[in-house]
């Protein structure tokens, strides 16, 4: 939970993905995930349109799903199967390689039955439109969240849901995605202290000495020196994927200094490894920080970006970092810094290959939001107000 205290515990019967022949067990795997972006901009479009928010949880997802192939396991110990004969799978299990696109698949066609329209710029944001009432999903796996305006339409996608799935109705998100949810009339409140404190504990930094900023501003960002430096023999990609884990979901404060520590996680030296401890010493002062998404009462849609980008700022390379940020009505719903592809030869090149890679992620968004129909919306729910 938010407090990362264990409720409950599972236990299931996995198949042996390991062993499924590529063309014979399987064929296609991919199933969409939806992108923590997409998480805070709908977030932040159920706050502007004062959709009312609910949390559902689908138990055993996987095994829905309907196999077309033909797969055959191993009877479990304690399953009474006469000698020589096996089962036969109907339906997917976990630990199959194509069970989350079989599951995608099933829960897709539900939704859509219901009158949902996904995004085709996030096949995992669905919108539902019946006379005067408007509801927006977004499906992580099993996980749902459901924001709605208009009771009958709730209850329909609700019931729907309830009579084909084990759906647990969880009510006002609180803890969702690794992210602990504050929500009110005007405000919602993304943390991730629980998790914080996890990483802290498993790295033995949860009685440091908390500092102001994450990393030295004289920080040097060149690789080790076989001949000087030794190897770091620490857990560092481990800690490494904690923090960008952090990165993605709610610290965009964590970015840069991450982003440059990631770049050695092949051969770190011991410097490297302390530039990493330092981090931790910023979240153990930082643990309880939350991203605070708040409505906005301006007019239009208002969506910011900002880009920037550095000079030749690594060592080894001479590549420049790009960096860049986006608000919708004020609200941070995406960021990043990354290294650039390209040795650029001036200041203005870098600025502009920082400038596209913002771009890129600008049309995404506006199309994103067209694509659901945030005009029509928009204007509804000024005729409301009015």
């Amino acid at each position: 939970d938010e407090q990362g205290k264990v409720v409950r515990y599972k236990a299931r019967l996995t198949a042996k993905g390991y062993a499924q022949v590529e063309g014979l067990d399987y064929t296609e795997t991919y199933a969409p995930t939806s992108r923590y972006s997409t998480v805070r901009i709908f977030l932040v479009l159920a706050l502007q349109l004062g959709l009312t928010l609910m949390q559902m949880d689908i138990k055993t997802a996987f095994l829905y799903g309907v196999l077309e192939e033909e797969i055959y396991l191993t009877p479990p110990l304690g399953v009474d199967v006469p000698p020589g004969q096996v089962l036969r799978l109907r339906k997917s299990l976990y630990g199959l390689k194509q069970a989350p696109r079989v599951w995608n698949e099933t829960i897709h066609k539900s939704l859509t039955a219901l009158g949902g329209i996904n995004s085709p710029f996030d096949e995992c944001l669905y919108v539902f439109r019946e006379r005067d009432q408007l509801a927006l999903l977004n499906l992580f796996v099993d996980d749902i969240l459901l924001g709605f305006r208009g009771v009958m339409l709730r209850d329909k996608i609700v019931t729907a849901l309830k009579s084909t799935y084990d759906v647990s109705d969880m009510g006002v998100p609180k803890f969702c995605l690794g992210m602990g949810f504050d929500v009110s009339e005007s405000c919602i409140k993304l943390s991730q202290s629980a998790a914080v404190e996890k990483f802290l504990r498993r790295f033995n930094m949860h009685e440091s000495t908390p500092v102001l900023i994450p990393m030295e501003t004289e920080f040097k960002s060149f690789p080790r020196d076989p001949r000087i430096e030794p190897l770091c023999t620490e857990p560092y990609r481990a800690a490494i994927g904690c923090l960008l884990y952090l990165t993605q979901c709610t610290r965009p404060d964590l970015s840069l200094s991450v982003g440059i520590l990631a770049r050695f996680s092949n051969d770190p030296a011991q410097r490297h490894w302390n530039a990493v401890k330092r981090v931790f010493k910023y979240l153990s002062g930082t643990k309880d920080m939350a991203l605070t998404l708040k409505r906005n009462e301006s007019n239009g849609i208002t969506l910011l970006g900002y880009s920037d980008s550095s000079y030749g700022d690594d060592e080894a390379t001479k590549k420049s970092t790009s960096g860049f940020l986006y608000l919708l009505y004020g609200n941070p719903i995406t960021w990043s810094s990354k290294r650039q592809q390209i040795v650029t030869l001036s200041t203005c090149e870098a600025e502009y290959v920082a400038l596209c890679a913002a771009c890129c992620e600008g049309v995404w968004i506006k199309n994103l939001l067209e694509s659901i129909g945030l005009k029509e919306a928009i204007n509804y729910y000024k005729s409301l107000k009015k």
